[in-house]
């Protein structure tokens, strides 16, 4: 269920909070942000070796705060995938 979801990565994020992670998003876009974008976002906020990566066919922005920690890419994620293999 949901709530089993949410404590779920909640205890994820505790266990990785201080080490080297990089944040995944891909495709997410203004879906569900409160599920994985903003999350995704504060974390790499909150860790100085954290990275965030976001591919996605709109929206592939992050606040300013994170800006330099962040590597956001607009496109269709089949497309962009096999260009960098």
């Amino acid at each position: 269920d949901e709530q089993h979801l949410i404590e779920g990565f909640h205890q994820f994020a505790g266990k990785i909070k201080d080490g080297s992670v990089l944040f995944l998003e891909l495709g997410v876009g203004m879906n569900t942000p409160g599920i994985i974008k903003y999350p995704f976002w504060i974390m790499t906020g909150n860790n100085k070796s954290a990275k965030y990566v976001c591919i996605n066919a709109e929206n592939s922005a992050v606040p300013q705060d994170i800006k330099d920690s962040s590597i956001c890419i607009t496109g269709d994620i089949g497309k962009i995938l096999s260009e960098l293999m």
